[in-house]
């Protein structure tokens, strides 16, 4: 799978990730499916890109929903 793919996943796993809900759980499902595609230090870097495409997107939901802030 190319480099662009992976990332691209990684911003949709993002979009989808319920933003109130347990935060391990998410992660480690997105973790779970790149280890069986790449190697630790990919999986480092991809978790990474994961993590800073979630967190911008809570962030605009909170924007969005400022009676739900306290969620995040």
């Amino acid at each position: 799978m190319s480099e662009k793919i992976i990332e691209t996943l990684m911003h949709l796993f993002a979009l989808i990730a319920k933003p109130y809900r347990n935060e391990s759980e998410k992660k480690g499902v997105v973790e779970a499916f790149l280890s069986h595609l790449l190697n630790q230090e990919l999986v480092k870097k991809y978790l990474g890109i994961y993590t800073d495409a979630y967190n911008e997107a809570a962030e605009k939901l909170a924007r969005s929903t400022p009676e739900r802030r306290e969620g995040l």
